[in-house]
């Protein structure tokens, strides 16, 4: 079969490999759509922590049952799905207690073990969720990203009584307005580029502010009337953006970090006590697959919105191309592989 394989940093070749076999419990899937997201691009860059070559990247993917293996039950063969790429121990801490995405053992296809850019791929039939007949493939392959914005949405307990300040207008970040708007909540997002708060309106943003030309915290307090937003959600990995949620969050309220940084980040010590503040990490998501299906599968008109470009499978080291230099232009680019 034809797979897209990392080799090296910025060396992603079309190739022949061998087709996977499902051993008991897995099932094979014929892919048909993935997603690229920003891991992805750090994993193409070589900036990615967990990176082994060679690999096959991809883990926003969307499929058709190709094959099943021993002791699967319930996927007929052909029936569209999508696939939650988290792989976890099921003893560790974390796991005993239901929230397997901070497994101390995790694995993620498509990062640790082979994605969905090949024409098949063998994963386990327990993150394998059917997705509905009438749901445009293209779609459902979103649903891991919007996962991700729920899981967010859920550590921050983000409700319509909120005013939530939203940092990084990106793909993660978009997820995030949009489940937010769902729950009634009013919503500013920052950004540095035009083009990202331009999608963000469209999305139903309240505010939208380029921090490159305008003061986040000036028109922030205007916003909320002094008292800052109820929820900030961090959503660049940028280190300063991290530290500048303390001054945008309001007193007793709640930080969701969401985007990754390896730099140190300092909080004025006396905001924790004074604010009486709240500071979440949220990492991939715990049982919100389904809900974040349900969403992508009801609001397909904002999911379609935030799918900028389209690649054929020919076309994958260019699709990696474009969304690397061009991020004011990309948002969610997607690859063909079968149709």
């Amino acid at each position: 079969m034809r797979a897209a394989v990392a080799y090296a940093p910025r060396d992603i070749r079309l190739a022949q490999v061998a087709q996977p076999e499902p051993g008991p419990g897995q099932v094979r899937l014929a892919v048909k759509w993935v997603g690229i997201c920003g891991s992805d691009i750090h994993l193409f860059r070589g900036e990615h922590p967990y990176q082994i070559f060679p690999m096959i990247y991809g883990h926003e993917f969307a499929a058709t049952v190709e094959s099943c293996g021993p002791d699967v039950h319930g996927l007929a063969i052909g029936a569209p799905v999508v696939v939650e790429p988290l792989l976890n121990c099921g003893t560790c801490y974390p796991c005993r207690i239901g929230r397997y995405n901070c497994c101390m053992h995790l694995q993620v296809i498509g990062v640790h073990t082979n994605g969905g850019l090949a024409e098949s791929v063998v994963v386990p039939a327990e993150r394998v969720f059917a997705i509905p007949a009438d749901l445009p493939l293209e779609l459902a392959a979103l649903t891991e990203p919007f996962s991700i914005g729920m899981q967010a949405s859920a550590r921050g307990a983000i409700s319509a009584d909120d005013r939530v300040v939203l940092l990084g207008a990106g793909p993660i970040g978009l997820t995030v307005l949009a489940i937010a708007k769902q729950r009634g909540a009013s919503v500013a997002v920052i950004d540095l580029l035009d083009q990202r708060l331009v999608l963000a309106q469209k999305l139903g943003a309240d505010l939208t502010i380029n921090a490159a030309r305008s003061d986040p915290a000036a028109l922030v307090a205007a916003w909320t009337n002094g008292e800052g937003a109820s929820v900030v959600v961090e959503a660049t990995g940028n280190s300063r953006a991290v530290e500048q949620t303390a001054e945008l969050v309001a007193f007793a309220g709640r930080i969701v970090l969401v985007g990754v940084t390896t730099k140190p980040v300092s909080f004025p010590g006396l905001d924790f006590t004074r604010k009486e503040l709240t500071i979440v990490g949220s990492r991939n998501s715990a049982s919100q697959f389904a809900n974040a299906l349900q969403f992508v599968s009801e609001q397909r008109a904002q999911v379609c919105a935030m799918i900028t470009h389209r690649f054929a499978f020919d076309q994958v080291v260019q699709a990696f191309e474009t969304a690397d230099t061009q991020p004011a232009e990309v948002c969610k680019a997607l690859v063909s592989i079968s149709n």
